[in-house]
């Protein structure tokens, strides 16, 4: 690639035009906003039903935020599973949050009781305008080779192949096994999917499939049921979602000069497992390219239980978090001590209201004890009827009509 040496504007660096094989390969779209070029303040449109083409407030600018939304999403295809025996599942896309070694083993589960036949999942696959084939991958987290199936990263052609490889062949119960293949059909971006229409919604009843959140763009639900009852109490079972988009990208028109291949990243990413670009980005860091056919999800972790034991799931937002019920179910000594506690109770009261009752006329025990400490803080205390403390003063007199000077007599009036 030949670098430029600019000798205007007291030109620039040559290494800011060093480029490699991985460069220079972007998907341009150019797009025209309106035929005039200076449409009316009416026609821009506002945030109104933003994600809706012909809501409120559709015009130009929601129009092109929705467009650029797209781009952004179809840079990477991506699979996810959405809900299982019809529980919907905790959403895993967490911007910035951390990501382990078989960390979904944490951050997706979803307990079963042992016995538990055939259960169907639900995904979506995304980043993509149309899928070739999904399908369920189905295993013990023990019988899955660690270095392949992390749960964190995207396996490569080569690993699946030698892995499988390895496996038994034949048998009633295979180590890993998949669901039957679906497809071709639509992903997020496709335009069989259509869009909700506000009005339609508004007038939907509260709970209906109709009536979900207009700001929520339609995807494309794939559904297959699996039978989890060769499975025992103790195992735990990972569920991958695998799907294969977009091989039509890779076709050529005849009249691509020298029947030269795509050569965008975004095409052979997903379309050629043999391709593979390093390059520095312009902050320095390395990035790579890595091409594929299959793309599998975050996978599921179904874990058994006892053959009693409650179905729900038991995921974590981050896996640094750890699941708490959040209603722990009483042990049976727990049950028992409460029982006994109450029991005492109402034995105690009863013992009470025997002893407090008067007589036998079936007085309420708790009327006499009302009516008694009312008689005791109406007596008068003792001190009331003590001759010093009395406040009414009487005087003795002598025979002569003169009085004690030297001895008063203090007395109470009863």
């Amino acid at each position: 690639m030949v670098q430029c040496t600019p000798t205007t504007y007291g030109g620039y660096p040559p290494e800011r035009t060093t480029y490699g094989p991985g460069n220079l390969r972007t998907f341009n779209a150019l797009v025209e906003t309106s035929n005039d070029k200076t449409p009316q303040d009416a026609d821009l449109g506002t945030d109104e039903d933003l994600l809706t083409p012909y809501g409120a407030g559709n015009g130009h600018i929601s129009r092109n935020v929705r467009l650029s939304l797209a781009l952004i999403d179809l840079v990477e295809p991506y699979v996810q599973i959405l809900d299982a025996a019809g529980r919907e599942l905790r959403d895993d896309v967490v911007p910035l949050s951390p990501r382990w070694y078989r960390s979904s083993m944490k951050t997706k589960v979803l307990t079963i009781p042992e016995g538990t036949g055939n259960t169907t999942i639900g995904w979506t696959v995304g980043g993509s305008v149309s899928v070739d084939s999904t399908a369920l991958m189905v295993g013990r987290w023990d019988d899955l080779d660690g270095t392949v199936f992390d749960g964190m990263t995207q396996p490569t052609k080569q690993q699946l192949d030698d892995y499988f490889a390895s496996l038994p062949q034949g048998g009633d119960n295979p180590m890993v096994w998949f669901s039957e293949a679906q497809g071709p059909g639509p992903a997020k971006w496709n335009e069989r999917l259509g869009f909700y229409d506000p009005a339609s919604l508004a007038a939907a009843e509260p709970g209906s499939s109709a009536s979900i959140n207009d700001d929520i763009l339609p995807e494309a639900v794939y559904r297959s049921s699996i039978d989890l009852s060769q499975y025992v109490e103790g195992d735990q079972i990972a569920v991958y979602a695998v799907a294969r988009v977009d091989q039509s990208w890779a076709d050529q028109e005849n009249n691509v000069l020298g029947s030269l291949r795509p050569q965008t990243n975004v095409v052979n990413a997903r379309t050629d497992p043999q391709w593979r670009q390093d390059y520095l980005a312009s902050d320095g860091t390395k990035k790579v390219v890595q091409g594929r056919l299959d793309w599998f999800s975050i996978p599921l972790t179904i874990e058994v239980g006892p053959p009693r034991a409650p179905m729900l799931e038991t995921s974590v937002r981050s896996p640094i978090d750890d699941w708490a019920p959040d209603f722990q179910p009483l042990s049976t000594f727990t049950i028992i001590k409460a029982l006994l506690v109450v029991g005492a109770g109402f034995a105690l009261a009863a013992v009470m209201c025997v002893l407090a009752r008067q007589a036998s006329d079936g007085t309420d025990c708790f009327a006499v004890i009302r009516q008694r400490r009312r008689i005791r803080q109406a007596a008068l205390p003792a001190r009331a009827y003590s001759i010093n403390n009395s406040p009414l003063r009487r005087r003795r007199y002598n025979s002569a009509g003169s009085s004690f000077d030297d001895d008063d007599l203090d007395y109470a009036i009863s």
